[in-house]
């Protein structure tokens, strides 16, 4: 937010803590004089009120523009604010009453210490802005970025590099490859450098430092100067034209699927009947009415993607169960498509032992949902 901004809300929010502690403070003080409640008793109904009074003003007015859209997220850190608020109110009011302080001025210097907790609480946490300024270009030198993240893949990418170009060459596509090296160990990002000697359209990023799959197609996306951003493997598992089919819908997201009854998949009993019981996990758990949220074969539009993978954290495998995740809550438009697909040797993914540290990430996209983090 702007300094203006920031100004207005501070002001906003002081007129309705001003309108909540009057609030608190009236009903405290007919509870006690005309009700014959107890001291405590009217403090913890005054504050509710002013909670419930507090929370809608400071969202439909006060944080209008940085409000999230999960609301049942937002209500529950302003809850936690509330309950802690209501805490420190019955100490310091106990504390003031000890002091020999009368109950009314002690409930109004309890106030002025709850009320600095209620602004730093929500202003910095509830009604934080998370949305990270990124500036979007408005017009897009390419048609479409081909993000193709690669980890020791040296001994692979070239096939699924010329496969690309040619094929969009072919298409008359106005277009850019971005090869993503995360922190290879096996020259990859040299020997890209020497096929773009041959293919002009290739860009090569390079990550110092091995972060995950995920890291790398996060670089990708926010380099890429495309209109829409495919996500392809380096090892080249989906054929380059099966493009054709996700590009069929108007969705902003378009994922290729392995799990559909018209996908075309070779690989092991095994390895499909981890994946089909990971997909199941993922389905009841977090993203219901998908069926493969982890192929690496996905069409995103540019500025969709942005806004997606700004809010992402995870960096390894599980971040495309994240994104989809992120995506489904923000209401975009997801459609998934069947897909040839099949299984290339060389593949340093683990079936057994990485689905045990995918499904722990699976607890982290959970936790961070509850905690509001991405919103």
């Amino acid at each position: 937010m702007s300094k203006n901004k920031n100004f207005s809300a501070f002001i906003k929010f002081g007129i309705v803590g001003i309108s909540g502690t009057i609030i608190d403070f009236l009903t405290f003080f007919l509870l006690t004089r005309f009700a014959n409640f107890s001291i405590f008793f009217a403090a913890s109904v005054g504050f509710s009120l002013a909670v419930v009074n507090n929370y809608f003003w400071n969202r439909v007015w006060t944080f209008d523009q940085q409000k999230s859209k999960n609301v049942r997220k937002e209500f529950f850190k302003f809850l936690i604010i509330s309950i802690f608020g209501l805490f420190l109110t019955q100490i310091f009011l106990s504390i003031f009453i000890f002091l020999g302080v009368l109950d009314l001025v002690a409930k109004i210097l309890t106030s002025g210490v709850v009320a600095i907790w209620n602004f730093l609480g929500n202003n910095f946490w509830t009604f934080r802005e998370k949305n990270k300024n990124f500036s979007f270009p408005k017009k897009f030198k390419f048609e479409i970025s081909i993000i193709i993240p690669a980890f020791n893949e040296k001994k692979r990418i070239k096939n699924t590099l010329f496969s690309v170009a040619d094929f969009f060459k072919k298409e008359r596509r106005n277009f850019e490859i971005l090869v993503v090296d995360d922190g290879s160990k096996d020259d990859t990002y040299n020997f890209c450098q020497k096929i773009k000697s041959k293919i002009p359209e290739i860009e090569i990023l390079q990550l110092k430092k091995n972060q995950g799959k995920g890291a790398a197609i996060r670089a990708g996306i926010f380099a890429a100067n495309g209109e829409k951003n495919l996500i392809c493997d380096a090892d080249g598992s989906t054929p380059i034209s099966e493009f054709l089919k996700l590009e069929k819908f108007k969705n902003k997201i378009v994922i290729g699927s392995r799990n559909l009854p018209k996908s075309k998949v070779d690989r092991s009993k095994f390895r499909n009947f981890i994946a089909k019981s990971i997909n199941f996990f993922i389905r009841f758990f977090l993203i219901p009415g998908i069926f493969d949220t982890q192929c690496g074969f996905k069409l995103i539009e540019a500025n969709t993607a942005r806004e997606i993978f700004s809010r992402a954290k995870i960096n390894r495998f599980a971040f495309d169960v994240e994104i989809l995740v992120i995506a489904k809550y923000l209401q975009f438009s997801i459609s998934e498509v069947p897909i040839k697909w099949s299984h290339k040797d060389g593949s340093r993914i683990r079936p057994f032992f990485d689905s045990i540290l995918v499904i722990f990430d699976f607890l982290k996209i959970k936790f961070n949902l509850l905690a509001g983090r991405y919103f």
